[in-house]
């Protein structure tokens, strides 16, 4: 028996549809495929493959941490990371040993749970102000070198010049500040004149006793320890604490500019400078028999020009004083 279908059959046993009907088919035809592909799913699903996966989730949640603190903790204790080498740069008048004694104090672990010294944790910025505020500087750099190492870098200020108060040298800088103690001054530093009286002792024998005395800078042994800078000696003396200002701004530019035009004047040279008590001017010492007066605060090139065309002519004894502008006054 054979049976023969028209190849346009279906069309006539085909379900009406209207309007946007084919839409709600090919839904239909979608959510098919995608209960077809969840009844795959269903199918292939193995329960003890999620087992695993959470298993192993926790052990890689538990080994991470683990990982992170101990790295963290070899960073900051192993000795490698430890700085133990420190490199100063710049030292001119400051010693090695005065700031090395204040670095390695901020390098040794006192009561801190933290190594200090470790290269991470180490504050440069922290050492570089407790340098600015125990010395004259400039500028300070301290530069971290990895693993271990430091590098100090100083700039100190100028020396312009040495204080002497009657009891100890002192460095000064441009502006009269106190850079540093150099050595208190010796007994030979002084002159002694004595004087004979009689005693009322049963043996009535003459005694000589002691009078004060008069101090005179041992400029010659302090500029050849201490460097060629003007030495001047402060009779009214101020303060002499670390960073205190001894001598006034305007007065110590005087004087170096007085002590540097001098060495130009080849008729006479000096030997130190005194700052009187009335501060009415500076008296330079010279290795003449006469002493010269100046004012610190004029023009220093005119008083020692005037100086120099005094000196053509006149032969003074015992001193010269440039205090009063044009005029001159000498004996």
């Amino acid at each position: 028996m054979h049976f023969y279908g028209s190849g346009k059959k279906h069309r006539e046993h085909k379900s009406v549809t209207k309007g946007w009907h084919f839409l709600a088919r090919n839904k239909s035809n979608h959510s098919h495929y995608r209960q077809h592909e969840d009844a795959e799913a269903i199918r292939l699903y193995n329960p003890y493959k999620t087992k695993n996966k959470k298993s192993r989730i926790k052990i890689r949640g538990t080994i991470l941490p683990i990982f992170i603190i101990s790295w963290i903790g070899l960073l900051l204790y192993l000795p490698y990371f430890r700085i133990n080498k420190v490199n100063y740069l710049g030292l001119k008048i400051i010693t090695e040993s005065e700031i090395a004694k204040i670095v390695n104090d901020r390098l040794t672990p006192h009561s801190a749970v933290w190594p200090v010294n470790n290269y991470f944790l180490f504050n440069k910025n922290s050492l570089e102000q407790t340098l600015n505020n125990n010395f004259l500087l400039n500028s300070v750099t301290v530069t971290k070198v990895f693993p271990n190492s430091l590098v100090v870098q100083l700039q100190e200020k100028t020396t312009a010049g040495i204080y002497d108060n009657g009891e100890a040298y002192y460095l000064l800088d441009g502006e009269g500040m106190n850079i540093k103690y150099l050595r208190s001054i010796s007994s030979s530093e002084f002159i002694y004149p004595t004087s004979t009286i009689a005693t009322t002792t049963s043996v009535k024998t003459p005694t000589s006793t002691f009078i004060a005395g008069i101090h005179v800078p041992n400029y010659q042994g302090i500029t050849e320890e201490f460097g060629d800078y003007p030495v001047i000696y402060d009779q009214k003396p101020q303060k002499t604490g670390e960073n205190d200002r001894l001598l006034d701004n305007k007065t110590m530019q005087g004087v170096v500019a007085l002590y540097n035009a001098l060495q130009r004047v080849k008729t006479i040279k000096t030997a130190y400078f005194i700052n009187d008590i009335s501060g009415a001017g500076i008296t330079a010492i010279t290795n003449k028999p006469f002493k010269v007066v100046f004012q610190p605060n004029d023009n220093i090139d005119e008083q020692v020009s005037k100086l120099q065309i005094f000196l053509n002519n006149n032969h003074p004894l015992e001193y010269v004083d440039l205090r009063f502008g044009d005029r001159i006054y000498w004996k």
